[in-house]
């Protein structure tokens, strides 16, 4: 492997392991702040949860860098 391939392949792992830090646990837990002032959800928060299972927006954008992934990957 040359030394550019390393640097890729840990650069790939490094925004891959930020990608899942800001999809799974930065905007939902601020969303949630932000919205009610808590950070877990509860049943009766009025504009609903923002966890990544309720928030369409949140999962399109993950789907999309699984595309990037994979493409960048090939």
């Amino acid at each position: 492997m040359t030394l550019q391939q390393k640097l890729k392949f840990c650069l790939h792992w490094v925004n891959l392991i930020l990608v899942h830090i800001y999809v799974f646990w930065y905007v939902p837990i601020e969303s949630n702040i932000s919205l009610y002032g808590v950070a877990n959800c509860s049943e009766n928060m009025k504009y609903g949860c923002k966890e990544f299972r309720y928030n369409a927006n949140l999962q399109n954008f993950y789907a999309l860098y699984c595309v990037y992934f994979m493409v960048s990957a090939a």
